[in-house]
């Protein structure tokens, strides 16, 4: 993909610069061009989701831990997030030679998205579900809302997955299949668990 093929081309200007300045004393080479920026900008992606997504998860933790009686749960509340990043990650990945840092970066905000079809079925079976029979209707009355929400987002990820952009092709994959892996595994795989 051209984000390899940057990172090649300008590691090897880095080195050609580096040499020329050993050689020659005094002499600073500066790397400027479409190559470069494309380059520092994917690398800028990459990092700065990476801390995002950090600090997200982090931050969501602690809601969840302050917020269930059972404070285990919080950690079984990303469950679905989990599982729909990774399912999408490897639909965008299987399609594509190479994963946009558009869509690398993008992996914070659909944690943060999708972390709520947990936070929904586990707030509601930690403060009312007594047994499995009042846990199943529970769920049963949050399928409709989850689903209807889940939907509409899903419809705005696939206009950009339309998108003649790569960047942007990728990231409606991404978020579409996200969603909806992350919706069904809170509705019918979460209850089993909590």
């Amino acid at each position: 993909g051209d984000s390899k093929k940057n990172a090649v081309l300008v590691n090897e200007m880095v080195g050609a610069a580096h040499a020329v300045e050993q050689k020659f004393p005094g002499v600073h080479v500066a790397i400027t061009g479409g190559n470069r920026m494309a380059y520092d900008n994917a690398r800028l992606i990459r990092r700065d989701g990476t801390r995002c997504m950090i600090i997200a998860i982090s931050a969501m933790f602690i809601l969840c831990f302050s917020a269930y009686r059972r404070r285990w749960l919080a950690t079984v509340t990303f469950l679905p997030s989990l599982f729909g990043s990774i399912v999408a990650g490897a639909v965008v990945t299987f399609g594509n030679d190479h994963v946009s840092a558009i869509a690398v970066g993008f992996a914070s905000m659909a944690i943060g998205i999708t972390v709520d079809y947990g936070i929904y079925v586990v707030y509601h079976l930690d403060n009312a579900a007594t047994d499995r029979l009042s846990a199943g209707r529970i769920v049963a009355r949050l399928v409709l809302p989850t689903f209807i929400g889940a939907m509409t987002i899903i419809a705005a990820f696939t206009v950009l997955s339309t998108s003649p952009m790569q960047g942007y092709h990728q990231l409606g994959i991404f978020g579409a299949f996200g969603v909806i892996m992350s919706a069904a595994f809170a509705l019918f795989i979460l209850p089993l668990i909590v």
